[in-house]
């Protein structure tokens, strides 16, 4: 009994348990120390809400003095700018008899200088007592750390020192029921006991690093802290999303970023059997392949017919999905609008090789469909041999490129036309506009964002020709108008074994080609306000 009254004075344990403990004191007591710390929490957290008050009255009563000052400060100079203007026109006004009168002008314009600098050295010394107060926050900051280690670890030793007594009385006395409910009792007291003021300790930390920082960061800082929270959020609320995206940004990273690691066979004397580390540096400081391009005999034929290819494709081929498009919106009948789509969408997704061979038997001398009509109309008995004639080759490629892209490229043009808002039609049509008249001022105007960004990402290829096509139908006889930069780097790269001048070629296309895009897209952005970035 008497142990019992000394562990009770020593603040250890709950007022002692009668001798046979019951199913329902336990749970009393489980009850009892769940309350004792939900009331720790409560008052924790209103300690914290008055805390995060008085700082942000604290930070309210700054801002709001600075804002004073700011004032005062503008009042100031409007104030001496005024008095200084008003006393040189009064002396500009004086001549030269009146002398002492100026002098005594120039002496209060002197004095009045003197008093507006002195003004604003009071008024510059506000920084220098916040940099005081700046001082003192450290100190303050500097000096609680130390006090809150201190306080840890005295927290630890009275936990420990509480465990060691709680050992003893639970040894010293009988081992029993009662015995082993008082030493858990304890300990947990203790632990409790511990864990409370560890929390309290780091709140105390936590609140006075924020003081600290709100009074030794600056603005921007905290907007950039801010802003950064703000990002991580809304990354955290669209999680899902993102890792839905994951497999296509490691799909791009694999094949379009990892792929540039060989760019520099394009600098170097590649031997496929070294490898590219283990392949010298070209001569010229590395830039022998390019020379050897720039200074080849094939350099303007290659850039004349890769321009010429893609502006003729610009030109005839960019306006035909849009005028498609509009046709297609036309139409009041959906099942023939469906047939007609879906007939100009099936070519799309024909293979290249299959396209390249119908063209080929359809100007066929022999037997193609194109010279059957033109000896029917002519009355020849020889055909033309289109694919052997350098002249028709391009216009053969590009009708080709429109027969099967046309449809497949009016789907994004259809897209934008069904976001215009049909009361714009309406109201055209109240306006007594015909059909003619609200493709002019509605339908254009509306898709014409669209047609901006198409129109850049097609400028962007102006250097880049699908080779696939020519290469099915281009012959050596048509290489004058038909050999482009991509069937060029085929044969040296491929078919010659030349990967270091090929790699160049492509390295230098894409470089031409970023430029265009980086171009058209400034332009676009300053013509229109449309732009891809």
């Amino acid at each position: 009994m008497q142990d019992n009254m000394s562990v009770k004075k020593q603040g250890i344990f709950e007022p002692p348990v009668k001798p046979r403990i019951t199913k329902a004191m336990k749970l009393a007591v489980r009850q009892a120390d769940q309350k004792d710390v939900l009331e720790r929490q409560i008052s924790d957290l209103k300690r914290r809400y008055k805390r995060d008050a008085e700082a942000k009255n604290e930070l309210l009563k700054k801002s709001s003095e600075k804002d004073e000052l700011r004032k005062q400060l503008v009042a100031l100079k409007a104030e001496y700018e005024q008095a200084v203007a008003a006393k040189k026109e009064e002396i500009c006004r004086l001549g030269g008899p009146k002398a002492e009168q100026r002098k005594l002008l120039g002496e209060q314009l002197v004095l009045l200088k003197e008093k507006y600098a002195h003004d604003i050295e009071i008024w510059n010394r506000v920084p220098e007592v916040s940099a005081q107060q700046l001082e003192k926050y450290k100190q303050d900051y500097a000096a609680l750390e130390k006090d809150v280690k201190a306080r840890r670890l005295q927290a630890k030793a009275d936990y420990s020192h509480a465990v060691e007594q709680a050992k003893k009385q639970y040894h010293a006395s009988s081992k029993n029921l009662e015995a082993r409910t008082k030493y858990k009792v304890a300990v947990k007291y203790a632990k409790d006991k511990r864990h409370n003021t560890l929390l309290d300790l780091n709140e105390e930390l936590r609140y006075a690093r924020e003081q600290e920082e709100r009074a030794t960061k600056s603005d921007a800082w905290r907007y950039k802290k801010k802003t950064a929270a703000k990002l991580r959020a809304a990354i955290w609320r669209d999680r899902n999303l993102y890792i839905m995206l994951l497999p296509f940004i490691a799909w791009f990273i694999i094949f379009s970023y990892v792929p540039m690691y060989g760019l520099q066979i394009a600098f170097k004397d590649y031997k496929i059997f070294k490898g590219i580390w283990g392949s010298p540096w070209a001569t010229m400081n590395g830039f022998y392949n390019f020379y050897v391009f720039f200074t080849g005999p094939y350099l303007w034929r290659l850039l004349r017919n890769t321009v010429l290819i893609n502006i003729y494709s610009l030109i005839w081929g960019f306006p035909i999905p849009i005028i498609l498009a509009i046709l297609l919106n036309e139409i009041r009948n959906k099942m023939f609008k469906t047939a007609i789509q879906t007939l100009s969408y099936l070519p799309h997704f024909v293979s290249t090789v299959v396209v390249a061979g119908l063209v080929v038997n359809f100007l066929s001398p022999s037997t193609g469909l194109i010279n059957f009509f033109y000896k029917w109309v002519t009355g020849s008995n020889e055909g033309i041999y289109f694919l052997m004639k350098p002249e028709y080759f391009r216009s053969i490629f590009i009708f080709k490129n429109i027969w099967q892209n046309a449809g497949f490229g009016a789907i994004v043009y259809v897209a934008a036309l069904a976001g215009i808002d049909q009361e714009l039609y309406e109201a055209a049509r109240i306006d007594g506009a015909g059909r003619w008249k609200q493709m002019l001022n509605v339908t254009l105007p509306g898709i014409m964002s669209t047609v901006a960004i198409m129109l850049i990402l097609r400028i962007g290829h102006l250097l880049s020709v699908g080779y696939e096509a020519i290469i099915l139908l281009y012959q050596p006889s048509t290489y004058e108008t038909a050999d482009v930069i991509s069937t060029y780097v085929y044969r040296v790269g491929l078919l010659g074994g030349n990967f270091g001048l090929s790699t160049a070629i492509g390295l230098f296309n894409g470089i031409v080609s970023f430029i265009l895009v980086q171009s058209a897209n400034a332009f676009s952005r300053k013509v229109s306000d449309v732009a891809l970035w």
